[in-house]
């Protein structure tokens, strides 16, 4: 009878480990999952702000060469140059 005892309780404590093993294995995967967003969302900020360098630089050139005097034609070149990274950005052109 002892025997079959301690082989029961053996089980139960196998068990117990089996379930706090895969409850440990949720948690961490839950954190690498966070961390993993973050990281996604970080690269896309790094990104945008690269990009908007990029723009700010290209106007600036295209300003210094004179052609955007006219405020117009600086309005009409900070959208088509917008546009331009967008569509650049688009999921079926990366």
């Amino acid at each position: 009878m002892s025997k079959i005892l301690e082989q029961s309780r053996m089980e139960v404590l196998e068990e117990e480990e089996i379930r706090k093993m895969r409850e440990h294995q949720r948690e961490f995967e839950m954190l690498r999952n966070r961390e993993l967003e973050e990281v996604q969302t970080l690269e896309k900020k790094e990104q945008r702000i690269n990009e908007e360098k990029v723009i700010a630089y290209v106007i600036i050139r295209i300003y210094r060469k004179g052609e955007l005097k006219n405020k117009n034609r600086r309005r009409s070149m900070l959208s088509y140059i917008k546009r331009d990274f967008s569509v650049a950005r688009s999921p079926k052109n990366i």
